[in-house]
């Protein structure tokens, strides 16, 4: 087993993360599984950010023409709300 050192602000976080996972599966956790959940964690939130941006991909054109577009439509649908209030 290796030693790490952290800060006393690091040690109370991680005592937190330890202490929601507790209380999430009911039993005692030590320092070392509340590290190894957090790295999971991230692992797992880095492939939803992969899936995302393969949404993201599908779109056709530039930035700039996606919020051209964005204008272009906000600008229709206030001009609708125009008639419709008067």
């Amino acid at each position: 087993m290796a030693t790490i050192q952290i800060s006393q602000t690091t040690q109370k976080k991680l005592f937190e993360v330890a202490s929601r996972l507790q209380l999430k599966i009911k039993k005692r956790v030590s320092f070392d599984e509340a590290i190894r959940h957090l790295l999971d964690q991230t692992k797992v939130e880095g492939k939803n950010k992969q899936r995302f941006a393969s949404f993201y991909g599908c779109a056709r054109g530039t930035v700039e023409e996606a919020r051209k577009l964005l204008r272009e439509l906000r600008a229709e649908g206030e001009s609708r709300l125009e008639k419709l209030g008067t």
